[in-house]
């Protein structure tokens, strides 16, 4: 959505112009002046984007790189036979991308009616947390840098809720709406950690991208919640202690154990 999304919109868009800067050509037997609206064409041509419209996080190095190509880009289009004579039939604003993101702040009451606007919005919503910093992943064999753009950093905005236990509860996460619903989400994560620490399997403390930000600078928060009383596993009969992994039992459990 970065970059292959734009481009596509900055060529069909120069595609269309070339297309129309034709028909406003009188020695084009397949031009009438009744039938498509000549001064209207050429006012079009006037006013239409041309340009490349690119994400703040894409460099202008890159960017650069992306407008030396267009030109060609454009011209393999139109010659490969491309129906562009239907698209610009129908479409009479320019392409333009817009990017909707986790940092995106909008007011409804101040976004004004799309009729006045001078291009035609492509929407593009994005779950991936955007910036120009790449993120650095690593593992106990290999190590890569990560850009996110796909969806696919769930850490960013799944809040620890694996697509498993998600299922297991989505009509109660559906049924508690958008005011509850983080609330929701960290009392199942919360739920199903304590499930598994208590039987010994892999239960790491969940963190999660705190929803506020200091002086642009991104802060963690461990997701923290109380557990009224301590459970106790039947089978061990062990007594855990909300979400510390401290666990209480009798002293004969603990020479089983040891």
């Amino acid at each position: 959505m970065s970059k292959t999304i734009p481009i596509w919109c900055c060529v069909l868009n120069r595609s269309i112009y070339n297309h129309l800067k034709r028909l406003c050509n009188t020695n084009d037997p397949g031009f009438t002046s009744d039938d498509h609206g000549e001064s209207s064409i050429r006012q079009l041509l006037d006013t239409w984007d041309c340009s490349l419209h690119m994400p703040l996080w894409v460099s202008k190095t890159e960017k650069a790189s992306i407008e030396s190509r267009l030109d060609e880009w454009t011209r393999q289009l139109e010659e490969s036979g491309a129906d562009i004579s239907s698209l610009a039939s129908c479409l009479w604003k320019p392409l333009r991308p817009l990017w909707v993101s986790q940092k995106t702040v909008m007011w409804l009451n101040e976004v004004p009616d799309h009729e006045s606007w001078d291009f035609t919005p492509l929407i593009l919503v994005s779950a991936s947390d955007s910036g120009e910093v790449q993120q650095h992943r690593t593992n106990s064999e290999f190590s890569w840098s990560y850009i996110p753009g796909a969806g696919d950093d769930e850490e960013s905005w799944s809040r620890g809720l694996s697509p498993s236990v998600f299922w297991t509860h989505v009509d109660d996460l559906i049924d508690s709406g958008p005011e509850i619903c983080n609330q929701k989400v960290a009392e199942i994560v919360e739920s199903d950690r304590v499930y598994r620490a208590q039987r010994g399997q892999e239960a790491p403390q969940v963190v999660v991208k705190s929803s506020k930000a200091n002086n642009g600078v991104k802060s963690d928060e461990t997701l923290s919640l109380s557990v009224p009383k301590p459970r106790v596993d039947e089978e061990s009969l062990v007594s855990w202690l909300a979400s510390t992994n401290l666990a209480l039992g009798s002293s004969q459990v603990g020479e089983f154990i040891f």
